[in-house]
């Protein structure tokens, strides 16, 4: 194998080496799976050293979160499309993590999330991940000021619990599929009768 030494030429922009490198360990990840992809697998896979790829990520778990944001920002793109006209937050809570349930399934990530270690990993780093965590913010403040300023909230909710909580309720469910709940509809109803009079001051349900 030719290894190419990206960095010390004209040849790879970095945002272009870091995405040939994200592509790799998803190729990676893919055929062999988290726990037993190795940074060389990761090289190897992009043709490259392992000194050139620590150029761009500082470790393995650098690189799966790099994959995992990939994977949530076309997520938003689809979140904000289905839930596009929906201006209660509860509701928009509620919806966005049945979105999340629905198609996290469809997509490669939910592989890594299929349970044992790689279901430790990715739950520790999901929740840990301060990117993830903005882009929660990004999407819930427009709602969630304005419901605050109105008095819709129950006193002593913030943003960043409520996003911890929702985040903990889909990773729940996508690694340990309740064997209780027969469908979506199903699901709804149990969101919106635990978790939005939590939310809400005044919930409709």
């Amino acid at each position: 194998m030719t290894s190419t030494r990206w960095g010390t030429s004209k040849n790879a922009g970095a945002q272009e080496a870091r995405e040939r490198i994200l592509d790799a360990a998803s190729r990676c990840f893919d055929r062999i799976g988290v726990p037993k992809t190795t940074v060389v697998d990761v090289a190897r896979e992009a043709k490259i050293t392992r000194t050139t790829l620590y150029r761009y990520f500082e470790n393995r778990e650098a690189i799966v979160v790099g994959v995992m944001l990939r994977e949530t920002h076309y997520f938003r793109e689809r979140l904000l499309e289905a839930l596009s006209g929906i201006d209660d937050v509860g509701e928009f809570i509620v919806e966005g993590v049945l979105f999340c349930l629905r198609e996290a399934p469809k997509r490669p990530l939910h592989i890594y999330l299929s349970g044992g270690e790689a279901s430790n990993l990715m739950g520790r780093l999901f929740l840990s991940s301060e990117q993830l965590f903005e882009i929660g913010i990004e999407l819930l403040q427009p709602l969630f000021e304005p419901a605050r300023e109105k008095g819709l909230l129950r006193d002593g909710i913030e943003l960043s619990t409520l996003l911890e909580w929702a985040s903990r309720i889909i990773l729940s469910y996508l690694t340990t599929p309740s064997s209780r709940i027969a469908d979506e509809e199903e699901m709804r109803e149990l969101l919106r009768r635990l978790f939005l009079p939590a939310v809400m001051a005044n919930p409709s349900i």
